[in-house]
């Protein structure tokens, strides 16, 4: 049972990213990008911004959690609401969802730093409006980054605290289904230099406990990489 209730969350996590980034997309920047697991970062980058920008004004409690993910899904009806759209997000979320899932039950590794340094921020930004200054305070905190942002606004009515660790999972799924997908492509040196990417992933960075702020920028810069090479047409 409890099994079941993580799968169902990550699941609801991942529509939620994937919509977050058909918003992102459709409202403030206006592409005809079609690869989904792009969208999937950008509802990523989309939902830090958010948190990091609700932060200034407001603590992100629950509620306030809850009111933006509503927004967001309004919007996402109002001016997307496309049948095709929403049944690729399910297919994706699926997917995307199923990898983040075995990766954290397959997690037997306890790593402190969680403890000493991102949950305790998070809470705080749960609690409180952006406090500057902070790390002046506590040194621990200046070790965080825009992830616990991330983390902090899916502390919300329908997933709870235990939305706070979700987030972070995606880093890892959604760029696996990117690179797999981009070693079909027709050209060779993408093709060959997204599957040493994925391989180099899977083998080394398929740890959820040893994620922290590092990995996702590492899995980022490997995404990036190939975008720029792709889009630019140098190979």
């Amino acid at each position: 049972m409890l099994l079941l209730k993580a799968y169902t969350l990550l699941f609801l996590t991942a529509i939620y990213i994937y919509i977050a980034g058909f918003v992102f997309n459709k409202i403030l920047i206006n592409n005809t990008e079609k690869n989904i697991s792009i969208i999937g970062l950008l509802g990523l980058f989309f939902l830090s911004i958010i948190a990091l920008i609700t932060n200034f004004a407001f603590a992100l409690t629950k509620l306030n959690n809850t009111i933006v993910l509503l927004i967001i899904l309004v919007i996402f009806f109002i001016t997307i609401n496309n049948k095709l759209i929403i049944k690729r997000i399910l297919i994706y979320s699926s997917i995307t969802s199923l990898i983040s899932f075995i990766i954290i039950i397959f997690d037997t590794v306890y790593r402190p730093d969680a403890g000493l340094y991102h949950l305790p921020y998070t809470k705080i930004i749960n609690d409180h409006k952006i406090i500057l200054g902070i790390n002046h305070l506590e040194f621990r905190y200046g070790h965080t980054s825009i992830l616990q942002y991330l983390a902090a606004i899916n502390n919300n009515y329908i997933f709870y605290d235990t939305g706070i660790l979700l987030p972070l999972t995606f880093f890892f799924s959604i760029p696996v289904v990117f690179l797999f997908e981009k070693i079909f492509t027709k050209e060779n040196f993408i093709k060959y230099l997204a599957f040493l990417y994925l391989f180099f992933v899977l083998y080394e960075m398929n740890r959820y406990g040893d994620f922290g702020n590092d990995t996702p920028a590492h899995i980022l810069f490997f995404i990036t990489t190939i975008i720029f090479l792709n889009n630019t047409r140098l190979f």
